[in-house]
């Protein structure tokens, strides 16, 4: 849950997303009174990957609903019942800087090296097809 955190550590400010995420994993193994490398074995050792492989999939996971909900609510929008306009989309540069990326080509490179497809083809394919997600924010104990 401390790496869910969206605080920076105050010597990242200004740093690129990687800074700030090397940064957050130092705060943390000093808060646990563990090495870096420790607390990076342990975190891949129970949970499968690194702690940053870990904040680059909920960030990528955060760019994904982000579109998603878009697309929901403008397809809710558009019912006959409502008589509001659709929201302002965000511009894809405007969601990276919002969710924590450096610029629009980092997050890209990165969405796609996840999700297998561009962020603007997935808005398309999210407006053409809208999903409703059904389950909350996973919860650790």
């Amino acid at each position: 849950s401390l790496l869910d955190r969206a605080a920076d550590a105050p010597a990242a400010r200004g740093a690129d997303a990687e800074g700030r995420a090397a940064a957050r994993v130092a705060t943390i193994a000093r808060l646990l009174a563990v090495s870096q490398r420790t607390l990076e074995r342990l975190f891949a050792e129970h949970v499968g990957f690194a702690p940053r492989t870990y904040q680059r999939t909920r960030r990528v996971g955060a760019v994904a609903e982000a579109l998603e909900q878009e697309a929901w609510a403008r397809q809710a929008l558009e019912h006959p019942v409502s008589d509001r306009r659709a929201p302002r989309v965000a511009t894809l540069s405007e969601l990276a800087h919002r969710v924590g990326y450096t610029d629009h080509a980092h997050m890209t490179r990165e969405f796609t090296r996840v999700m297998g497809t561009a962020p603007s083809t997935y808005r398309r394919d999210a407006h053409a097809a809208p999903l409703v997600r059904r389950f909350g924010p996973v919860a650790f104990e």
